[in-house]
């Protein structure tokens, strides 16, 4: 979600004065690798840093908005760059411009006005709510049913038999969207009237038509009433379900995940907030020779990183980063204030797809990244994703499971996985048609999805069959999670593809346990034998 706009300013205005606030700091670095030029032996790696330290500095200061002071660190760096090419010091003229250079940029770092206190915290907490959907029914038995599977789904449903009623509750709270009834009572006409109503007062606000009519004058009616979508009754819920979360955004995709490698600590923490508060999620490295570490661990669609950094430069590191087959198609985005065209190209031409100068428009940055983890996404998707659910494939998910136990190993702590399958499949398909098998598996995938926690991953197994990995988490909190999935799927009412057609499905979970369980093929193993034992005990639990 992204973050408010108020909340977002603060958080870049903060970031802005912690910039400004390490300056002495930054500078007294830039005057100690001056004198190292000249007391060290082999003056080529501290005119390097030299040279990165000055190009950090301007890229920084010109994105904070200190142009005079970006200005001075960028005729430092240029100055500096020959004598880099050719790893002499610089001759005594050269070294009394360089001294001014150095003393010029203190003295722009005095002159700037005293900040006023900081106000606001970086940190942009977030609550996860249930979205509100006000219902206009007044078939009683129809209105309890829809709100309690509508709650199953992360839906918080308020009922009203009576327009007014949901009008002026409308008026009091704004839902995330309204389903309603064309006809209630007698009035054939009723949910129309109200929608328009609601139109011209909310205009925003999505409305969902149901009605037993399918006629193109009903349909009509709805669209000139501001209707976004149309069911009709019975009401397929997944259908419902379907529109609802296209309408409000309820059940949006995962943000794009963004990794930026920046040295500059202040930096990192602004191109982070800039993302972040366009609804993505950002991780940010410090050290770029822990990248291939950072990249297993956070599985980014997108990496931005600078050209300038110690240790190695950011074309250096793509060229590590391409060497890995899995890391092919990962868009890399170097972000650095060089505007030498023929060292972009260089860099670009070393494995990277994009290259932005610093300062970088916020609007330029976000479109950007966006676009290209986008299109990142789609083509995983087609690659590793299963077609019908979305899921990802048997061999992804293994391959994942694999990685998440190095991980878990490497860092000490536990992992548990949980296998399910749907009980009695086979006889769903044949009673009420493979539609409503697909049905049912897509109803328990979008509970997967909504009840699982971010940072766990659930791959389609087989035909019916689901493998969910769940790291840093024990036994005990596995089988509460799971076990509560599996009541929760029990109580979905599920429609065949026959008239008056409802049913119930079941599902079976076998869990297992890593370190207890030491590889993740005897993971694997151990969670299709408790799986087993769950279905030889009779099905609908979780062994």
């Amino acid at each position: 979600m992204a973050a408010d706009s108020s909340q977002a300013r603060r958080i870049l205005e903060n970031l802005r004065r912690g910039f400004i606030d390490q300056l002495p700091m930054r500078l007294a670095a830039i005057e100690q690798a001056w004198i190292d030029c000249y007391m060290a032996s082999d003056p080529a790696p501290a005119l390097y840093e030299l040279t990165r330290l000055a190009h950090s500095l301007r890229g920084s200061a010109t994105t904070y908005g200190l142009l005079a002071l970006g200005d001075v660190a960028a005729q430092l760096e240029n100055d500096l760059r020959p004598w880099l090419a050719s790893e002499t010091v610089p001759d005594p003229l050269a070294r009394a411009e360089l001294d001014a250079l150095v003393a010029r940029m203190r003295e722009v770092v005095h002159a700037l006005p005293e900040l006023p206190p900081e106000s606001g915290s970086e940190e942009n907490a977030t609550t996860a709510t249930r979205a509100l959907v006000y219902i206009l029914e007044d078939d009683v038995a129809q209105s309890r049913w829809l709100r309690a599977q509508l709650g199953h789904f992360g839906y918080q449903a308020e009922v009203f038999d009576k327009p007014a009623e949901l009008l002026a509750q409308v008026a009091r709270q704004r839902p995330d969207a309204c389903v309603l009834d064309i006809i209630i009572g007698a009035d054939e006409q009723a949910g129309i009237a109200l929608g328009h109503d609601l139109h011209r007062d909310s205009p925003k606000l999505p409305l969902i038509y149901a009605s037993v009519r399918d006629d193109i004058d009903a349909r009509l009616g709805a669209v000139r009433a501001g209707g976004q979508a149309y069911v009709t009754k019975p009401i397929n819920l997944l259908g419902l379900l379907e529109e609802l979360d296209r309408v409000s955004g309820h059940l949006m995709e995962a943000p794009y995940r963004i990794l930026v490698v920046e040295d500059d600590a202040s930096l990192a923490r602004y191109y982070g907030a800039l993302l972040r508060d366009a609804g993505m999620e950002t991780r940010t490295l410090s050290e770029p020779l822990r990248i291939l570490d950072a990249l297993a661990e956070f599985s980014p669609d997108l990496l931005l990183m600078d050209v300038y950094m110690p240790d190695c430069t950011g074309a250096e590191l793509a060229r590590v980063i391409r060497q890995h087959a899995v890391y092919g198609a990962l868009p890399i985005v170097f972000l650095s204030a060089e505007d030498d065209k023929d060292m972009q190209y260089a860099a670009l031409r070393h494995g990277g797809d994009d290259f932005l100068t610093k300062p970088v428009n916020a609007r330029a940055l976000i479109r950007a990244v966006g676009i290209r983890a986008q299109r990142t996404r789609l083509l995983n998707r087609m690659m590793v994703c299963d077609a019908m659910t979305g899921l990802l494939n048997h061999g992804r998910i293994k391959e994942i499971l694999i990685g998440e136990v190095g991980r878990a190993r490497r860092a000490n702590t536990s992992l548990s996985i949980a296998m399910l399958d749907l009980d009695h499949f086979k006889s769903i398909n044949d009673r009420f048609g493979h539609a409503a098998g697909d049905r049912v598996i897509k109803s328990l995938v979008r509970l997967l999805r909504q009840r699982l926690r971010g940072s766990d991953l659930v791959g389609r197994y087989g035909g019916e069959e689901f493998l969910v990995i769940l790291p840093d988490c024990q036994r005990d909190a596995a089988w509460h999670l799971i076990d509560g999935i599996r009541a929760r799927f029990a109580r979905i009412a599920h429609c065949g593809d026959g008239p008056n057609q409802v049913f119930s499905a079941s599902l079976s979970a076998g869990l297992a346990e890593f370190p207890l369980v030491d590889t993740a093929e005897n993971l694997l193993l151990a969670a299709d034998n408790a799986l087993y034992e769950a279905k030889r005990q009779g099905r609908d639990r979780t062994c």
